[in-house]
């Protein structure tokens, strides 16, 4: 690692948006938003976890790092903010 630099920790609102986003492009991602499994998307990213997949964006648990990844609850997150910020239909 270089001197100065700090590791990763955490994404921003911004960063996360845009790693969705990709994500959506790449086909990782469903229409409803789900993360599909090793076999659906064909990359060791996408990890079981519990009754859902995450998608693994940075790992350095080798090195003593952060494992970063995207969860379904962070999309979930996301859906809902999206949803509050949404203005309703006028009747």
């Amino acid at each position: 690692m270089l001197a100065g630099f700090l590791r990763p920790i955490a994404l921003s609102a911004a960063c996360e948006l845009l790693s969705l986003a990709g994500m959506r492009l790449a086909g990782l991602l469903d229409q409803t938003g789900l993360i599909g499994s090793v076999e659906q998307t064909g990359t060791w990213r996408c990890i079981p976890e519990g009754r859902t997949n995450s998608y693994v964006l940075h790992d350095a648990t080798l090195e003593g790092g952060p494992k970063i990844t995207v969860t379904q609850g962070d999309i979930r997150a996301i859906q809902l903010g999206k949803a509050a910020l949404t203005p309703a239909p006028s009747c």
